[in-house]
């Protein structure tokens, strides 16, 4: 079931369907957009919400909407669907009234959803329901806090200069745990973008055409998501990363205690046989400086390749990648 609020009179809506009732719900969700001419909208998808630490995920969630809604264009929509997945989050989610009042912001909870990441956005978010006017989709994990420096705008500018599939911040230093080549390259503070081919996943935003790429590679058994990053490059992505901007990952889920943590490792496996090559994977990046990031003039670009080892991916599946509906 989904919980709905309305976004200009603050009515709050159960929307139930006997089958799949995302395929009615959202494209009815999104005639919003038709109603003036040039409305266009973003999707901002939480594909799993809930324990540990709600209290402290609820005030993240609010915060990093309004942020994401402040740096939008201020006629753009924005279309917040979020994957709850926890009993527990039911006591904070509900009832959508006490949910902030921001405009043109459109709040939309899968309620008691199996908590599998992946499973929600193949299942639930497919391409074939983005609105012609949709512009981009952010991907945001739920223990993720932007800071000050997030400007979505500014990103979807780059995706537009750099022709980018995805694009990402890097994570702060205050970050429990992320892979290395997330943090900035850089010693000393400089303000650079760098073309990558690898980003891992906290804050992912994605081009329409992006997000429908990306969402062919999630097979049956990607519920983590993990692996998925590392493959990227190797279907073509264009990727870059924004060291101007950045986000705190709060909670590390490598616990080697943690059963969770072993079932990760294994999806991850599975899907690097998938798309595995025989050749050595190595984190590359294209520099790019630049002197604001209002507005991004290209000074240089300066190519390196990073020797630290990592998992051989590949281009020929032995699964099909799915075709996007």
């Amino acid at each position: 079931m989904w919980k709905v609020r309305d976004p200009e009179n603050g009515l709050t809506m159960n929307l139930r369907n006997s089958k799949d009732d995302t395929d009615i719900i959202i494209p009815v969700l999104q005639q919003i957009l038709d109603d003036d001419i040039g409305n266009r909208g973003v999707w901002l998808i939480l594909p799993g919400f809930g324990e540990p630490q709600l209290p402290k995920k609820i005030a993240w969630l609010w915060a990093n909407v309004e942020k994401i809604r402040n740096t939008l264009p201020p006629s753009w929509f924005l279309f917040v669907f979020i994957a709850q997945y926890s009993e527990k989050a039911s006591f904070f989610l509900d009832p959508l009234s006490a949910y902030p009042v921001l405009p043109r912001v459109l709040w939309c909870i899968r309620q008691h959803t199996p908590s599998f990441l992946g499973t929600f956005l193949r299942e639930q978010m497919k391409p074939s329901l983005l609105h012609a006017n949709i512009a981009a989709v952010l991907v945001l994990l739920d223990d993720v806090e932007l800071e000050d420096s997030l400007c979505v705008r500014s990103l979807l500018q780059w995706m537009e200069v750099e022709d980018l599939h995805t694009i990402s911040p890097i994570l702060s230093r205050k970050s429990t745990s992320c892979h290395w080549f997330m943090h900035s390259q850089f010693k000393t503070p400089l303000q650079a973008f760098r073309r990558t081919n690898f980003v891992e996943m906290f804050f992912q935003l994605f081009t329409v055409h992006g997000y429908q790429k990306w969402w062919t590679m999630l097979q049956p058994f990607t519920k983590y998501l993990w692996g998925v990053d590392m493959a990227m490059h190797h279907q073509g992505f264009r990727i870059g990363i924004l060291e101007t901007m950045s986000v705190i990952h709060h909670i590390s889920s490598k616990d080697k205690n943690n059963p969770t943590y072993t079932k990760m490792q294994q999806e991850c496996t599975k899907f690097t046989n998938v798309f595995k090559q025989h050749i050595a994977f190595q984190f590359e990046n294209l520099w790019i400086s630049i002197v604001s990031s209002s507005k991004p003039p290209l000074i240089r670009r300066r190519h390196l390749v990073f020797s630290k080892p990592s998992p051989a991916m590949n281009i020929n599946p032995r699964y099909p990648i799915q075709q996007a509906p």
